[in-house]
């Protein structure tokens, strides 16, 4: 099948038919002559060695990777272009708008409920009734104008307000409307940080052991010996550990001789007192319990 003959001829006539003999050249003859012997051998290649030979440069050329011959490898299959990757397109977010401010006429509405506010807290008309009251004024402020300061201090000064009302209800031992005060101011501003150290210190006025001097007006006016023997009396409780004396007189000489009077009691510590101006002419003596942790 190479054009090649086997020195056993073709195997068939259609065979010869189909590969008719080549030239002379194909087969190679070479002359022995040996001991005076002539012969002659002709070197045709076997059908057998001619499939080997094939078969060997085929592996050879498998190993090589000679894709491009006709018995190598098949060439690789072609690869699909990458998918076109699209741009990203990302919008900026957009920008709240910024809130104008209030109108000229707010302005003036905001100015004359502030004053209005201001008004009502001098006259006590702090948050009831609701209407027209200070806190009431200054919340229509604020929905005018959420980060107006004035609206806000208003406010604070409300708390603030109560708070002194509760604590001198307490010194007055009236302890019911001290608690009154102080849940008005809680109701107003929940987080105020004087309401904590006002309701522990109405707690200690309400737990003191009070004891009250009452005075004649006349003999006080007078400086009688009964005035005095009370002073005195007064001054001999007020030096007891963790007392002390709330001297009310209707003016601040009359206040200071009712001290005087006081501390030329018997004892050597010093009396603490604190003078309101009211009347009629009193003392009332408060001593705390002791609340110094025992070992």
């Amino acid at each position: 099948w190479l054009g090649l003959t086997s020195r056993r001829g073709w195997s068939s006539p259609d065979e010869r038919a189909l590969y008719p003999p080549e030239p002379a050249q194909r087969v190679t003859c070479a002359v022995k002559s040996t001991e005076n012997r002539h012969s002659t051998a002709c070197a045709v290649p076997h059908w057998r060695a001619v499939v080997r030979t094939a078969a060997a440069w085929t592996a050879a050329c498998l190993l090589a990777g000679c894709a491009g011959l006709p018995f190598g490898r098949p060439p690789p299959a072609p690869q699909a272009p990458p998918p076109a990757i699209e741009p990203t397109v990302t919008e900026a977010p957009e920008s709240e708008p910024v809130p104008a401010g209030p109108t000229p006429a707010e302005l003036a509405l905001i100015r004359d409920l502030s004053e209005d506010g201001d008004r009502a807290i001098a006259r006590d008309h702090l948050s009831y009734p609701a209407r027209n009251s200070a806190l009431d004024l200054y919340e229509r402020v604020l929905l005018l104008d959420p980060g107006n300061r004035e609206a806000r201090h208003g406010i604070e000064r409300i708390v603030e307000r109560y708070l002194e009302m509760a604590l001198g209800a307490a010194e007055q031992g009236r302890f019911p409307a001290a608690r009154s005060a102080l849940d008005r101011a809680r109701l107003v501003d929940p987080k105020h940080p004087g309401i904590a150290p006002a309701e522990i210190q109405i707690s200690l006025l309400d737990d003191a052991d009070r004891r009250r001097f009452a005075l004649d007006g006349d003999a006080v006016r007078d400086r009688r010996s009964d005035a005095v023997d009370v002073l005195r009396q007064a001054g001999l409780a007020s030096r007891g550990d963790g007392c002390r004396a709330e001297i009310v007189a209707r003016n601040d000489p009359e206040g200071r001789w009712m001290y005087q009077q006081m501390s030329e009691s018997q004892g050597r510590d010093r009396i603490r007192a604190q003078l309101s101006i009211g009347g009629p002419p009193r003392v009332d003596v408060l001593c705390f319990p002791d609340l110094t942790p025992k070992p």
